[in-house]
């Protein structure tokens, strides 16, 4: 469990939304989702180049949500290290009473074995807890349509699939 860090964020010159933390002599970056979240990365910038060894940490703050009965929401994996291209890269979250239904696909495109778990909602933290055959995950949600997943090959990062 880490502790308080108290910083600053100074906005980019040239894309507002792109901020610099600094906090006692370290800094790092962060991109701001304006009423959604904050994404941090305590380190330097992440490119496709130079890859990161630091957390994306997402930051949002939403008290007193819980995600109705027939909510889907649209998937994208941000990966691990040792994250594969055949491993769940995207896809669908539907939520039904008390089961959560995940279809997923790889980088390629291929549909994977969807993952039909049961969950409850904690509505006064916006959190769901999944539980799966492998234990427990947690999932951090917003009224934006926004959920957090930290699990398995990373975490899911997905916004409210529109009604059509």
């Amino acid at each position: 469990m880490g502790g308080s860090n108290n910083g600053t964020f100074t906005v980019d010159a040239t894309f507002n939304n792109l901020l610099t933390l600094r906090s006692f002599g370290n800094v790092g970056t962060a991109v701001e989702m304006p009423g959604t979240q904050l994404l941090v990365n305590p380190g330097a910038l992440l490119t496709g180049a130079t890859g990161s060894a630091n957390p994306v940490a997402p930051v949002f703050q939403q008290s007193g949500f819980s995600p109705s009965s027939g909510t889907n929401y649209r998937f994208v994996t941000t990966p691990k290290a040792d994250w594969a291209t055949t491993q769940r890269a995207y896809g669908t979250v539907s939520l039904t009473a008390s089961t959560v239904t995940i279809n997923s696909f790889d980088l390629t495109g291929k549909a994977l074995m969807p993952e039909v778990d049961s969950y409850t909602c904690d509505s006064t933290n916006s959190v769901l807890t999944v539980t799966t055959a492998k234990g427990s995950v947690f999932v951090a949600t917003s009224l934006q349509g926004l959920f957090q997943a930290a699990a398995g090959n990373g975490a899911a990062v997905s916004f409210k699939q529109r009604a059509t």
